[in-house]
């Protein structure tokens, strides 16, 4: 039995009818593929075919740039533009994403990452912002929150230590008031700085409040041991004063004992100093009576 021709495309042998091979159609009558483009030729057909690079999207023939708010692609033969997830964002080619960096984040399908605000922070790859607790800030060296150190306060939680006030500029523990004097002071991690009364200081190692020794003053209370000023020479106080003063006359201020002692020459009787007996004041000093000639 003679093989025929049955129809363009097809042969016949006998009853028996099959196609031919498909290298045997023109090019131009299979349909475009999925995730290719055309270069040249016609976008309907697979003539000049090419695979669709990362950052593009492919269907029907035509590529497009995944260039759109948040868009990428990172595989090629891509038919659809992908969204970056929250905390992340489009790298600058477009063939992936990247993390949101420290004190940034991102809800998703954005360009760019949005900055954390009013003294929050957020680790990297975030998709919201946190806050340190009161007393705090946030250390991104380590990417924890920390006590702020003494001396220092905050109401709220900051974004990093630049946001820790410091009691010695005399903030007080209400937002927007200051005062003139100095001597604030905070245990580490403090919301609010406190203050000392007149004439003391704050010991730091018993974190306590005590008298300033004599002959020291403070006319406000002291924020450490070295916040007290000393006396001047010749003067004296006694302890958690105020204010130094001098000696009563004929006296000087003895620095073992911490008090006015007589000067040499003369005794103390009644908390004043006079000349001994047989003695008469000359000057500033007592000498001997003149005996009667």
């Amino acid at each position: 039995m003679r093989r025929m021709p049955f129809r363009r495309g097809f042969w016949s042998w006998g009853q028996l009818v099959w196609r031919l091979p498909s290298r045997n159609i023109p090019r131009g009558a299979r349909p475009q593929a999925k995730g290719y483009y055309t270069s040249g030729g016609t976008k309907t057909t697979r003539e000049f075919q090419v695979e669709c690079e990362v950052g593009h999207a492919c269907i029907g023939g035509v590529r497009r740039a995944c260039d759109g708010d948040g868009q990428y692609s990172d595989d090629v033969g891509s038919t659809i533009c992908k969204s970056s997830p929250e905390g992340h964002k489009p790298n600058s080619d477009r063939y992936g994403v990247e993390q949101c960096a420290v004190k940034t984040f991102s809800i998703g399908g954005r360009d760019e990452c949005s900055d954390c605000s009013n003294g929050r922070y957020s680790q990297p790859g975030s998709s919201v912002c946190q806050k340190c607790p009161s007393g705090q800030f946030y250390n991104s060296s380590v990417m924890s929150c920390e006590l702020c150190p003494k001396n220092t306060f905050t109401i709220s939680g900051v974004s990093d230590i630049s946001g820790c006030k410091e009691c010695a500029a005399g903030w007080h523990s209400q937002p927007g008031l200051r005062s003139l004097q100095d001597g604030w002071h905070s245990q580490p991690g403090s919301s609010s700085c406190e203050k000392c009364s007149t004439g003391e200081f704050h010991n730091e190692t018993s974190t306590s409040y005590e008298l300033c020794p004599k002959p020291t003053f403070t006319i406000s209370g002291a924020a450490d041991i070295n916040g007290y000023t000393s006396c001047a020479d010749g003067e004296h106080s006694l302890e958690g004063s105020d204010y130094c003063q001098n000696c009563p006359q004929y006296t000087a201020f003895n620095a073992t004992t911490q008090t006015c002692a007589c000067l040499p020459s003369f005794v103390g009787e009644d908390g004043t100093c006079t000349c001994k007996v047989g003695e008469t004041l000359t000057g500033t000093t007592c000498q001997p009576c003149e005996t009667a000639k």
